[in-house]
């Protein structure tokens, strides 16, 4: 199947439209960077407000009260832009008659996700995304979208696929939680590479490896259904 778009459109947090302040920005984009290289647990909210050149080192309390107010500050920009995203191909594939195919559909759903970046092009949103999901305080219980409303692209886009799949609603939402932490790991594999110098395949090729296990798992039906 061929893909919906040919070139992707990667977006850090300064590419953000938003009421942000240029401070509040290097504090999200730093304390990001920092909880995916660290964990949640292992970065210092003065760490972060020294890492981002702040001189007053209670910045991030001074903006966010606290880490979950930082972490729901990364969590506000970068879902809007997924939403954005996810809304701007929710119309081109409705254009081109797409909106009855599995492939299209998750292409939707997760390339809103591949195209999040940091200014240095890694994906420091999905290294964060692991650290948050596997952590016991927070995980997908906390995740701002597990539960998106009516007008979220998010929304609209398991209605399409809930007919496209071969598995209850319940399976359909456990498996793409699953396949999400796959999905990150091969982002990350291949910042990894680069990281390296190893070579490393195009983030297109990337995206479609990925969505080909997806779209296979989402194809498999339940035991005894």
């Amino acid at each position: 199947m061929p893909r919906l778009v040919k070139r992707l459109k990667l977006t850090s947090i300064l590419d953000i439209e938003g009421p942000e302040s240029p401070t509040e920005r290097a504090l999200i984009s730093t304390g990001e960077s920092m909880i995916a290289r660290k964990g949640v647990d292992g970065v210092a909210l003065n760490e972060i407000a020294y890492s981002a050149g702040q001189a007053n080192k209670s910045a991030v309390q001074y903006y966010f009260k606290n880490l979950d107010g930082l972490i729901n500050a990364i969590f506000r920009m970068r879902l809007r832009s997924e939403k954005k995203r996810r809304a701007q191909l929710l119309r081109l594939a409705r254009d081109r008659d797409l909106l009855s195919n599995l492939r299209t559909l998750l292409e939707i759903l997760y390339l809103s996700v591949a195209e999040q970046v940091d200014a240095d092009r890694n994906h420091s949103y999905a290294r964060f995304l692991m650290c948050f999901l596997a952590h016991p305080a927070y995980g997908y219980a906390r995740h701002p979208s597990i539960n998106p409303p009516a007008d979220d692209p998010l929304h609209e886009l398991l209605e399409l696929l809930d007919p496209l799949t071969r598995l209850s609603r319940t399976s359909m939402i456990r498996r793409l939680t699953m396949e999400s932490y796959t999905f990150y790991g091969y982002l990350l594999e291949r910042d990894n590479a680069l990281a390296a110098r190893e070579p490393a395949p195009a983030l297109t090729r990337v995206v479609d490896e990925a969505l080909l296990g997806i779209t296979a798992s989402l194809l498999t039906p339940d035991e005894g259904r």
